[in-house]
This record gives C-alpha cells, structure tokens and sequence, in this order.
C-alpha cells in the first residue's frame, strides 16, 4: 500500500536529520551538504504545498456548503414565484416564464 503524505513527509525529515549527522561518512558515496540542503528545500516546499492544499479544500468545503444553501433558497423562492404567476395568469401565458403548461 502506498504511504500517505504525512509518511512520506516523516521519511525525508528523518532521512535528512541523519545525513546531516552523518554528513564524514556519507562524502566517499557522493552525498554531500549540498544534496542535504537540495533534500530539506523540497521537504519545506512540499510541506507548504500539502499546508496550502488542506486550506484551500477547508474553503472549498465552506464554499460548497454556501453554494448548497444558495441554490436551494433560489429554487424555493423560484417555486414561489411560479405559483404565485400561476395564480394570476391563464395558463395559455405560463410559457412566457418557463412554466411547463400543465396542471
């Protein structure tokens, strides 16, 4: 099963803290201090994109919350509207409003 993100965050942290104390030993196979800042840069702006993300979709969520309650306060007040149309105007004039001719 993949790792999620929070893992694959902890895992480069970790990875990176143990470079850095191991920095003498890591030189012969080419690690060296400039790979470990390459590493934490990419774990910061990860970090910040995946911050980011979780405060747009907390606003998309409110966002999609209002949207609901919007549309169905239209479509009861478009229910009133048409009834109350209906209730004065013969049925021949329904169309003119988008109401369907039945009753």
């Amino acid at each position: 099963m993949p790792k999620s993100l929070a893992e694959q965050l902890n895992d480069a942290r970790l990875l990176a803290a143990g470079m850095k104390q191991h920095v003498a030993e890591l030189a012969p196979i080419g690690i060296n201090a400039d790979d470990i800042a390459a590493l934490e840069a990419k774990f910061e702006k990860t970090s910040a994109l995946n911050s980011k993300q979780e405060q747009l979709k907390a606003e998309l969520k409110s966002c999609t919350a209002e949207l609901t309650d919007e549309c169905k306060a239209m479509t009861d007040f478009v229910s009133a509207m048409r009834k109350r149309v209906k209730l004065v105007l013969p049925q021949t004039e329904w169309k003119a409003f988008g109401i369907a001719a039945t009753r």
